[in-house]
């Protein structure tokens, strides 16, 4: 089943969605094929406000695991509404849309890292 995920900011988790109603959370996650969606109005509300909102998340097949898994020679990406109004590369700044699988970690601090394979 196809499911969206995104950072929660105020759990500090990533939270699992299915049909837009929160379905579980997670700490640490893989998903196959994501699509990184960014809904305009949600930005532009971001950046009108400066108040954060859920706009920005991967669509895909999910995983939770319960090992972090190796993400060596992935691209680290993020997202940042007062940049871009996409996901980017953390090197060169290319926007990224879809990826062959995501890998979702939360560090010792519950900030959210995002690589990608395959995009």
């Amino acid at each position: 089943m196809i499911k969206e995920i995104y950072y929660n900011i105020n759990k500090r988790i990533y939270s699992i969605r299915a049909k837009s109603v929160p379905v579980s959370y997670a700490k640490t996650v893989k998903v196959e094929r994501p699509i990184f969606v960014v809904r305009a109005g949600g930005r532009a509300a971001v950046l009108r406000d400066k108040q954060k909102n859920v706009h920005a998340f991967l669509k895909g097949e999910m995983k939770t695991l319960d090992v972090k898994p190796n993400i060596d020679g992935l691209k680290r990406i993020k997202y940042d509404p007062y940049k871009y109004d996409y996901f980017y590369d953390v090197d060169t700044h290319e926007p990224i849309y879809e990826a062959k699988y995501a890998i979702l970690i939360l560090d010792g601090n519950n900030r959210p890292h995002v690589y990608v394979e395959g995009v």
